[in-house]
């Protein structure tokens, strides 16, 4: 949420513009590093394998992925910018890129590193679609600490934020540090996705949708905006997860895809809503 306010770019979310993609390479990455004695001493299933990774080293893989993050949001900021400001066309092709190029090297672990230990791949594929049963306390925890730690930031970019719908030069004039806000609000929206991939995996689309929704019911401002975003996206995800298992029952499918297929179509129909904003090159 706070990273399409940053940006000023009502199409943007840490999922598109490639911040959740860094999440989950990186909290893959710290499953690799973590699990390399688990890998010949667990011989259940994928989920499993995750959960036994996670619940032994959570720190690690919440570090992981919180550098992957912060690594693609400031790598994305960077090829985005022109002369201080952020290109909306840019950020949204850099953020497609980014996605395709973090999607082929974990097919790449799952097919190459991972070939001959299929429960690994497995487990690495729950990441890359999400998995909200069989979590720990202390899980829920670092999800926890990482959403207060985001909402810590808050009191400090609101105003900011609110300005900002007038345009950086308009914020600026009145005061505002525009880098500082833009630090603060990646800073913000990296350690929630970063936490939120390290203990559930990558799920798409809550902080693309929820935000919408929530602006449409309370209005703009920032204060009651972003704190309400982050109860509406859990509310949005334990519902969206509590009807797929209703409906389906062990059938049921990942989170993620759910999502998808819920965010995808609402997607499109909010780019099509805003082709005047992106249409210019």
């Amino acid at each position: 949420m706070c990273i399409r306010d940053s940006f000023r770019n009502q199409l943007a979310s840490p999922g598109l513009v490639g911040v959740t993609s860094g999440a989950s390479l990186g909290a893959v990455v710290g499953i690799l590093i973590a699990g390399g004695e688990l890998l010949t001493k667990t011989q259940d299933d994928g989920g499993g394998v995750m959960a036994a990774a996670a619940e032994n080293a959570p720190i690690l893989i919440t570090v992981c992925a919180f550098l992957g993050a912060m690594a693609v949001a400031m790598f994305v900021a960077a090829l985005a910018s022109r002369g201080g400001r952020i290109s909306v066309p840019t950020l949204l092709l850099v953020g497609v890129a980014i996605n395709a190029c973090l999607g082929g090297v974990l097919a790449a672990i799952q097919d190459i590193l991972l070939r001959e230990k299929w429960q690994f791949a497995q487990a690495v594929f729950s990441w890359l679609f999400g998995k909200l049963d069989e979590r720990t306390v202390s899980q829920v925890g670092i999800v926890g600490v990482g959403v207060l730690i985001a909402l810590a930031i808050v009191p400090f970019v609101a105003r900011e934020l609110d300005l900002f719908a007038g345009g950086e030069d308009t914020a600026a004039s009145l005061g505002v540090s525009t880098v500082r806000t833009k630090v603060l609000t990646l800073a913000a929206a990296s350690i929630a996705a970063a936490s939120a991939v390290a203990v559930a995996g990558q799920i798409a689309f809550v902080g693309l949708v929820v935000p919408h929704v929530v602006r449409m019911a309370i209005g703009p401002r920032h204060a009651r905006l972003l704190p309400m975003s982050a109860l509406g996206g859990a509310v949005f995800l334990c519902g969206a997860e509590v009807l797929n298992i209703t409906i389906l029952g062990p059938r049921a499918l990942s989170p993620g895809i759910v999502l998808s297929l819920i965010g995808g179509p609402f997607f499109l129909v909010l780019l099509l809503r805003r082709r005047g904003e992106v249409s210019t090159w």
